[in-house]
């Protein structure tokens, strides 16, 4: 059977990581992160500025540069658009399933990498978190590359200095994505290691030569340095306030509420489904299998990780995407085809029993909810109470969600036949090991309806429609104003060519906050008063639960609705000067948001 069976599993894997790299273009792009790294990069292909990245023209020096170089150059050779910008992580989505299979391959044989690979590529959070634009990926990728580097150099082969090398040019490239945590999560976790199995201590010596070191320090300091001697000081403030406070929970200024710890392992459940409920088996699971010497690794890279996550002061949901791949690792022992134990066969025919359970009910629930349609129910909330997993769903209203039910009849069909086949085939003990692959395949649907949801929501989380509206208004000509802090508008620049300002001074970034660069783009809400009064254009961003606020700022005077992204709207008084006396602040009739 494995011979027919190999190229199947190639195929798998293989389609997978293509499946990443032909959706990048889906969804649009969001606020927050995705927008911030979108709209920078695409400044540095238009302006031609590569060293110091800028949004909207305010220098954005918080994180390294490497993920706005990669999307800049995807920009630059692909043109504008979701695509160019999201495929370098979708690349580092793909590279990333390739360095697992490579790494479980040393420590665990051929059969556990291509299930930890397929277990990385077709986890829930893998694809959710996959479309947005972050450094998460790349810091995952260069943290596993050197972990890689660093079992092939202490395998004694010949070539282990080389080994050694890499694994220092990956930990550069990994602190270029996002900071020194690129070096010191792979430290601690091969020191842990050698801790626990004394024999590698003599083994990473080549990892201390000169010349490995050097080539981290090379490829690290320059950009750094550059930036140092344009904006003194950035090199305390990123080490003391960006990287440390944001441990501490010092960072100034708080630009973003920490996830409650028990939240944040919870919601784990989401990320690793299906494969979370085969947890269970893979820690029942005993293996005959001849160790390799660092086959501890994917057990301290996953406990390093939480751990440093669970201590951070600002924890984030996406923070432990680093560890994915252990956990992709760790999981591929509940089909070693070596193992024995009774406990772990009976562990893995209930899990794969849960899954189809699971498939069942989740067509049903669609067949449910379509068959009784959708109410109005209540609004949705704000844009920043969903900043965060938990609000992005709750914050949603339930008669948004209710034409995505129809998803749920291929979702649950796909995860019912896929832990049914998997049961049939755990049921035998010459197929248990092959059980996980109908699972696979049956995620796929999963997969799939996931992206469609994404693009469906897109409205609420980033503003490509609103930024349509402007440019459709030839808006560059007035004032262009977003009633909040950057961040929540930051796909908008991607979207619009007119230049955009900030309702308030924002302290966020280190250039305005020493030495002011920047300080025009943001302005008061006198400011915008006064132009509307006087009649020069103004286009206003806002949420529609803060119309009021505006109203009566504004005191009657007319201006209009002419876009609408989720629950912000787009209020301009140019359509107002040629038709005085119209009722101020009314949604237009044919608005398609009202």
């Amino acid at each position: 059977m494995l011979p027919r069976a190999e190229p199947l599993v190639l195929a798998l894997v293989v389609g997978v990581a293509l499946l990443h790299l032909a959706t990048a273009g889906i969804p649009d792009v969001f606020d927050e992160l995705p927008g911030q790294y979108a709209t920078t990069a695409w400044e540095m292909v238009e302006s031609g500025n590569w060293l110091v990245p800028t949004l909207e023209g305010v220098p954005r020096l918080q994180k390294p540069p490497l993920v706005y170089w990669l999307t800049a150059f995807s920009l630059r050779l692909l043109g504008h658009g979701e695509f160019a910008a999201r495929l370098p992580t979708a690349l580092a989505l793909a590279g990333l399933m390739a360095v697992t299979w490579a790494l479980a391959s040393r420590l665990h044989g051929s059969r556990r990498a291509a299930i930890s690979a397929v277990v990385l590529g077709t986890s829930f959070g893998t694809v959710g978190l996959g479309k947005l634009i972050m450094p998460e990926p790349f810091l995952a990728l260069g943290i596993a590359s050197t972990l890689y580097c660093v079992v092939r150099a202490v395998e004694k082969s010949a070539h282990a200095g080389r080994w050694a090398c890499a694994a220092w040019v990956a930990a550069a490239l990994a602190c270029l994505s996002k900071g020194l945590h690129g070096l010191l999560l792979p430290a601690g976790i091969v020191l842990a290691t050698a801790a626990i199995r004394p024999a590698l201590w003599r083994s990473l010596r080549p990892l201390a030569r000169p010349a490995g070191v050097g080539l981290f320090l090379a490829l690290l300091l320059p950009w750094p340095l550059y930036i140092e001697t344009q904006f003194p000081g950035y090199l305390r403030d990123n080490l003391v306030n960006e990287q440390v406070g944001h441990v501490l929970d010092t960072h100034f200024p708080r630009d973003s509420a920490p996830t409650p710890l028990a939240m944040l392992w919870l919601q784990h459940l989401a990320w690793w489904f299906p494969w979370a409920l085969f947890a269970a088996p893979a820690l029942l699971m005993r293996s005959r299998r001849v160790s390799h010497p660092a086959a501890a690794l994917p057990v301290l890279w996953l406990l390093a990780i939480a751990a440093g996550v669970s201590l951070a002061g600002q924890r984030q949901d996406y923070y432990t995407m680093s560890a994915w791949p252990a956990f992709a690792l760790l999981l591929g022992r509940a089909w070693d085809d070596e193992a024995e134990g009774r406990a772990s066969a009976w562990a893995l025919g209930l899990a794969l029993a849960a899954l189809a359970a699971l498939g069942l009910a989740a067509a049903g629930l669609g067949l449910a909810v379509g068959a009784g349609g959708s109410s109005a129910g209540a609004a949705s909330a704000p844009f920043e109470a969903r900043n965060s997993i938990r609000g992005a769903v709750s914050g949603i209203a339930s008669a948004q969600w209710a034409p995505l039910a129809p998803l749920l009849l291929p979702v649950g069909g796909g995860l019912f036949l896929g832990g049914a086949a998997g049961l049939a085939l755990a049921a035998r003990r010459r197929t248990r090991h092959w059980s996980w692959l109908p699972v696979a395949l049956g995620t796929l649907p999963l997969l799939l309806a996931a992206m469609v949801g994404m693009q469906a929501v897109a409205p609420y989380f980033g503003l490509k429609s609103i930024g349509a509206a402007l440019e459709a208004q030839g808006a560059a000509t007035g004032l262009v104003v977003f009633d909040g802090p950057s961040h929540r508008a930051s796909s908008l620049s991607f979207y619009t060519e007119a230049p955009l300002r900030w309702v308030h001074r924002a302290e966020t970034e280190f250039a305005t906050r020493s030495r002011g660069v920047g300080a025009e783009r943001f302005v008061e809400e006198e400011e915008i008063v006064r132009r509307w009064r006087a009649g020069a254009p103004v286009w206003l961003v806002t949420e529609e639960s803060h119309l009021p606020h505006w109203r009566g700022r504004l005191d009657g005077l007319p201006g209009e609705v002419v876009g609408r992204s989720g629950t912000r709207v787009l209020l301009t008084n140019r359509l107002a000067q040629d038709a005085a006396g119209e009722p101020g602040l009314s949604p237009r009739a044919d608005d398609p948001g009202r």
